[in-house]
């Protein structure tokens, strides 16, 4: 295989620039489009030093799925998967696509051609030794398509140059053999090989290397995927003196022709200037004749300046105006306009015309030179271009020559690479030496000629090469010309980028990101700089989100504006920066956006560097989903939940659709339990399987959708469940969503809460306490994080103070005063325990307060069950009733007092008719007599002796007053007595009930204090003074016995 030095060229070109344009297709690539690299076979990348290569683009290999190296790839990798079959499916179609175009020339060695668009066949080996230019003539659809009857091969340092529009990527090499690329080869289009591609060290690619069969073989090579861009050429002018020579004071004609060579595009704006050269003014009329479009021509008489501004040329139209111009002085009057401009397209170029006055004047040739790269390394090589040009419109020059001594540290490279030639002259660059010539040539009269040699850097620095003066036979010696180029030390700085989204709406916003990086080891790089015009449809933010930055160097980014760029930058050897500026969508589409190239001060320019962005002409929809429960038993069920909202104000969304695939251990539970009200959408979730989706539904403007699926649990563990991207019709995918469930392996019961308000009713104002009890109900497994929210109804608030008393488990209570709700977080209850604490709340309104919780929720469990509790708020407050036995407990037939407060807790309004009636438990009389006795103004107190009923009616309480009643009781039966009542007024009805107890004993003490006791008291008393008598007596006997 053929890796360095010339190829011998089998068939001499046909085609040259200037013949018609050609219409043709671009080879259709389909998924192949989106590769840089896609072999057979094998990926082969010769590993650092002298590797990585870089391939921005994909990567594929089918059916091989060998990969040999670690190449940068900036895009997707397919290794002998079923995007890359395709891809090498799409690849053969292309390849016979370009096989079996007619051809238009026959050609075998490339080198030196300047080629327009068509089909070029070599029969055998197709060759590049040098540079060939293929020029667009202004037509960005221009299709290049080379057809190799063998293998392709270039030389070292051979290039391929575009120029007038032709892209990259309509450029097309269909190889029947094997393509090699030689060392350092600049290389323009898609190579698409029968068998294998090898790329010599240090080629680059602005296309894509495709082999159908064999390997690609890289060694430090870049290959950059191309992306075609419209262009819009800018008009051409040209123009000429009627007459070749006049005299001092005489006139004639300079007529001006502006073409549009855009076929489809009108042009607007279309304006020029020409500043006649001194020694010419406008003639005395100035004898203007045509016109240009609407536009407005500027030619004052006597003045030095024409004109033109305002133009409209249609497509592929054009116009032509004249003025008279008169000549003041002798000499050779060289006339060259502004470059001409319109508002659709860049500048354009300039035009000259040469008229001579007085005597006529043999004006010696010109020349210009200059370096294909401003900027190469040392051992690097460019190719230095010289121009020659006659400029006496009816002269000829013969033995037309100079000598180009070329600067210290350049010499001609090896090979020479000469292209072009200059007017049968001799041209001398031998290899390897410090000098190029050019003697003997002809020039016809307003003729020109063009050539370049190939120089090789052999020391770094500034390069200014300058020739000698241009001489001919007819004139005197011409000017001199110069070039300059700079051989640097260092390899150029390295640059990435990145949208943050791949997709955004309409007036939607992203971040686009660089990344430069200094691929020098021991050496900084300064001066580091690029510049990035956005395509048509993209803005920098309002604001600009710049965030980052990079080595002290100026990032521009302007608000409103299309460009971004870095300036004055400095990267230490090794380093990088990374910085982002906000980038908004202005119109829809495919917006494909590439830097400059990055340069330095201490290298050449790098490569630039590229990303795309699609624009959708609405925002996508977004989607969330929950599970009904937090935590389930194995086999349990829950519901899966998903809410669709449409993000847009003023747009609807059809084809809504998402695909939930279920994580390993849960399926769709049967029944499915399948719910929507997305309109038009239709769900499929069978019972089983492990997929839910929903399609083609339709969301209104800033409407919202859900759609609710059971699912089962069958394996335990925590199951993370994540959609697809939810999508539409009108805006591409949006972002996914996740949910999380834990499946455990034992059932944990959750806690149980119960909940009660101290009183039934309260008035308005009014305060009472809200009880609260939570217990664990499992009797071996604590409950952690036990918590719960209770939102109080409307017209009850938390009182001020909150009157908090009892915890629950070390948890947080939240009851803030005057607020409308009261939480628990954080607590512990163990194995079969519970708590209790109360709030106090205030009624704020009246009426009937229903208060439910939310459900009590565990770590270990899922939610529980929530509590109730009701209050009656009314306008007034009924009396509160307090009762209470003065004894806890009694003998048989022993007698206590039951006493009764009662109290109006309104604040400012008196109770009237306030009474109660307490029937007494079996076993419990009224005492006789029964001691009967109350404070309560007005009220009557009604207590028969031996009866069993005891009342109050007709009191009246003032505002906040208590009163009393009491009366006695007698027991008569033993046992415990409890025994319940409720007070009422004629305000407010019945208010909550009462109750007290007490035990009645067989034989036992009458309890102190009663009046049983008292007699037990007298008569024990009696029996002791009985008995100290008998005592006294009975030793007064026995002393008289004794005296005696």
């Amino acid at each position: 295989m053929l890796m360095a030095g010339a190829v011998a060229a089998t068939t001499i070109l046909v085609g040259v620039a200037g013949a018609p344009a050609w219409a043709q297709s671009p080879v259709p690539l389909g998924t192949a489009e989106t590769y840089g690299v896609l072999a057979g076979q094998a990926v082969t990348d010769v590993p650092p030093p002298v590797g990585p290569s870089v391939i921005n683009g994909d990567l594929g290999v089918w059916p091989g799925t060998s990969v040999t190296g670690a190449p940068v790839v900036n895009g997707a990798t397919h290794i002998g998967d079923a995007e890359a079959m395709q891809a090498q499916s799409d690849l053969t179609t292309a390849y016979n696509f370009a096989a079996a175009e007619p051809t238009t020339s026959t050609v075998g060695e490339l080198g030196g051609q300047t080629l327009v668009a068509g089909v070029y066949t070599s029969p055998a080996t197709m060759s590049l030794t040098g540079t060939v230019t293929l020029d667009g003539q202004n037509d960005p659809n221009s299709v290049f398509i080379f057809q190799a009857g063998s293998d392709l091969i270039t030389a070292v340092d051979s290039r391929v140059s575009l120029v007038n529009g032709a892209q990259a990527c309509n450029v097309f090499w269909q190889v029947s053999s094997s393509a090699t690329l030689n060392t350092r080869t600049v290389f323009v289009g898609s190579i698409l090989a029968l068998q294998s591609a090898t790329l010599g060290e240090g080629a680059t690619v602005a296309g894509r290397v495709l082999a159908r069969n064999g390997a690609v073989t890289l060694i430090h090579n870049t290959i950059t995927r191309p992306f075609c861009a419209a262009s819009i050429a800018p008009p051409t002018i040209s123009k000429a003196f009627e007459a070749a020579t006049i005299p001092v004071g005489g006139t004639t004609s300079l007529s001006f022709t502006l073409t549009n060579p855009n076929a489809g595009t009108a042009l607007t704006g279309v304006n020029f200037t020409d500043a006649l050269p001194a020694g010419l003014v406008v003639a005395t009329p100035n004898g203007l004749t045509g016109s240009c479009g609407g536009g407005t021509i500027a030619a004052t008489a006597g003045g030095g300046s024409i004109s033109l501004s305002g133009a409209t040329l249609p497509a592929g139209g054009s116009c032509t105006f004249s003025v008279n111009v008169t000549a003041t002085t002798s000499g050779t009057k060289v006339n060259t306009t502004s470059p001409v401009d319109s508002n659709e397209s860049g500048p354009g170029a300039v035009a000259s015309a040469t008229v001579t006055v007085g005597a006529e004047v043999v004006a010696p040739p010109t020349i210009a030179k200059a370096f294909d790269d401003a900027t190469i390394p040392v051992g690097g090589t460019t190719a230095l271009g010289f121009s020659l040009t006659n400029p006496n419109a009816d002269t000829s020059l013969t033995g037309v020559g100079f000598t180009d001594a070329l600067p210290a540290g350049l010499v001609v490279a090896t090979p020479n690479g000469l292209t072009g030639s200059c007017g049968g002259g001799t041209i001398t660059a031998t290899a390897g030496s410090g000098s190029i010539s050019l003697a003997g040539a002809t020039l016809p009269a307003g003729g020109s000629c063009t050539f370049s040699v190939n120089v090789t850097a052999t020391t770094s620095g500034t390069k200014v090469n300058t020739t000698s003066p241009v001489d001919s036979n007819e004139s005197g010696p011409g000017a001199v010309a110069s070039a300059t180029v700079t051989v640097a030390v260092a390899t150029p700085p390295t640059i990435s980028k990145a949208f943050e989204a791949t997709t955004i709406a309409a007036d939607g916003t992203t971040s686009l990101s660089f990344t430069l990086s200094n691929p020098n080891a021991s050496t900084p790089l300064t001066g580091v700089n690029f510049t990035d015009a956005l395509p048509a449809g993209l803005v920098v933010a309002t604001p600009n989100g710049l965030t980052g930055s990079c080595g002290g160097g100026t990032i521009t980014a302007t608000a409103g504006s299309s460009s971004i760029s870095l300036a004055g930058a400095t990267l230490p050897a090794g380093g990088s920066c990374t910085f982002s500026v906000n980038v908004t969508g202005t119109t829809s589409g495919t917006k494909v956006n590439t830097t400059s190239p990055v340069d330095s001060n201490e290298s050449g320019p790098g490569t630039p560097a590229a990303a795309s962005i699609t624009v959708r002409v609405a925002e996508a929809p977004t989607i969330a989903k929950a599970f009904q429960d937090p935590t389930i038993p194995l086999n349990g069920t829950t519901a899966l939940e998903f809410t669709l909202t449409n993000p847009n104000a003023n747009t609807t969304l059809t084809g809504v659709s998402f695909v939930d695939n279920l994580p390993a251990g849960l399926v769709v539970a049967t029944p499915n339990g399948a719910e929507t009200d997305c309109a038009s959408g239709t769900i499929t979730a069978t019972a089983g399987s492990s997929t839910i989706s929903l399609f083609g539904a339709t969301l209104p403007a800033n409407a919202s959708c859900t759609v609710s699926v059971n699912v089962t649990g069958t394996t335990t563990g925590t199951k993370v469940n994540t959609t697809t991207a939810v999508t539409s019709v009108q805006s591409g995918p949006g972002a996914p969503a996740s949910a999380t469930v834990t499946v455990g392996a034992a059932v944990v019961a959750p806690p149980t809460i119960a909940k009660a308000f101290d009183d039934a009713t309260i008035p308005v104002g009014g305060t009472t306490a809200l009880g609260f009890t939570l217990s664990n109900p499992n009797a071996d497994t604590p409950l952690t994080g036990v918590g719960f929210t209770d939102a109080l109804p409307a017209g009850l608030v938390v009182a001020t103070p909150n009157g908090l008393i009892g915890s629950c488990g070390g948890g947080t209570i939240t009851a803030t005063a005057g607020s409308s709700s009261i939480s628990l977080a954080g607590a512990t209850l163990p194995g079969g325990g519970s708590c209790t604490f109360s709030v106090n709340v205030t009624a704020t309104t009246s009426g009937t307060k229903v208060n439910t919780s939310g459900p009590v929720d565990s770590n270990e469990s899922g939610p529980g069950a929530p509590a109730s509790a009701s209050i009656t708020v009314g306008a007034v407050a009924a009396p509160l009733l307090a009762k209470a036995f003065r004894d806890d407990t009694i003998p048989l037939n022993g007698t206590t007092s039951l006493r009764f407060t009662l109290r109006n807790p309104n604040p400012a309004t008196s109770l009237t008719g306030v009474g109660f009636v307490d029937n007494l438990p079996s076993g419990l009389v009224v005492a006789n007599p029964n001691a009967a006795q109350t404070n309560c103004a007005s009220g009557t107190v009604t207590a028969t002796s031996g009866g069993s009923s005891i009342s109050l009616a007709g009191a009246t309480l003032p505002a906040n007053e208590s009163c009393t009643v009491s009366v006695n009781v007698t027991g008569k039966t033993a046992g415990k007595k409890v025994n319940t009542t409720a007070a009422t007024s004629i305000e407010t009805g019945p208010g909550s009930p009462a109750s007290a107890s007490i035990t009645v004993r067989k034989g036992m003490l009458p309890v102190t204090g009663s009046r049983i006791s008292t007699y037990a008291t007298v008569a024990l008393t009696m029996l002791g003074l009985g008995g100290m008598l008998i005592v006294m007596s009975h030793r007064l006997v026995r002393r008289r016995r004794q005296i005696a």
